[in-house]
């Protein structure tokens, strides 16, 4: 195997660590809020169905 042949799979790996730890980092960062999406979007989803769904909008959606 050629010296530039080894020393371009070196790096390759290298590039491929690094982009693996950013990764990482990013997903352990984002995954906090994914035990925060779904409750926030039924929480802004629902009443506006509730209110879609009734036929008189002047009670209050529930009742």
């Amino acid at each position: 195997m050629s010296e530039a042949k080894a020393g371009k799979e070196d790096w390759e790996r290298q590039e491929e660590a690094l982009i693996d730890e950013e990764r990482r980092e990013a997903l352990k960062k984002l995954g906090k809020y994914a035990a925060y999406t779904a409750p926030i979007m039924l929480a802004l989803l629902l009443p506006k169905k509730c209110l879609a769904d009734s036929p008189c909008r002047i009670e209050p959606c529930g009742g």
